[in-house]
């Protein structure tokens, strides 16, 4: 099962529980990309052959897991929100909102910050020069003392991500999404994708998961995948 996190979401238990079954599944990179939609990864995740099982508490939260081998199991707060699994440390603002996330793999890991405008969207992402206090800490103002810009986001009314504009340094395009009306479920659907490269057209399955990314001669370098092996 491969796990993501999603931009304005809870990071919560991200192992689904079901029956007693061998799951292959990867945790996110380490700060690198920021939150990553559920259901979205480099398929070549499939191909380690991590054979995961996990451990649940009376809450049905996940407590302890072979991918991360966190001994001393993992930390929720009172919303049920993950504060720490084993690899990472998150933090969460006043509505509940992932608004910062370390990895504890290695020292001197980046304290990685994002940021949401008035209405929940997901607009930018930066550094901290250190993390927050204690976990219940709230992240810092995005233009307080020891918080860096990286990267910033151009939405849409509906809060779709239409732009990304790199920070470091003078502000760069990087990519900007095309997004088309889902009559099924009353949003906007991912239909393509601009970048320095090419153009992507990313082709989803019934339930809205992006199952495909396509260039324009049809070829699909970019498969992805939810359940594997």
């Amino acid at each position: 099962m491969l796990i993501s996190l999603a931009p304005g979401s809870r990071v919560q238990s991200w192992i689904r529980r079901v029956a007693p079954v061998s799951m292959t599944m990867s945790t996110p990179a380490e700060g690198a990309t920021g939150p990553l939609p559920l259901g979205t990864g480099d398929s070549s995740a499939c191909s380690t052959g991590v054979t995961a099982t996990a451990s649940y508490n009376s809450s049905n939260q996940v407590s302890w897991t072979t991918v991360n081998s966190a001994v001393n199991g993992f930390t929720y707060d009172a919303s049920g929100n993950t504060l720490y699994d084993g690899n990472n440390e998150y933090w969460y603002d006043a509505e509940g909102q992932l608004c910062a996330v370390q990895s504890q793999r290695y020292t001197g890991a980046p304290v990685i910050q994002y940021i949401y405008d008035a209405e929940g969207a997901w607009i930018g992402k930066g550094t901290l020069a250190s993390a927050p206090s204690s976990y219940t800490a709230t992240c810092a103002p995005p233009l307080a003392s020891g918080f860096t810009l990286t990267v910033r986001y151009l939405v849409d009314l509906s809060g779709d991500q239409v732009t990304e504009l790199s920070e470091s340094g003078s502000e760069t395009w990087q990519h900007s999404n095309v997004w088309s009306f889902d009559s099924g479920s009353g949003a906007g659907k991912l239909t393509a994708t601009y970048d320095t490269l090419r153009i992507h057209y990313s082709l989803a399955d019934p339930l809205g998961t992006k199952r495909v990314q396509a260039n324009a001669l049809g070829q699909v370098p970019h498969p992805f995948s939810v359940l594997c092996g």
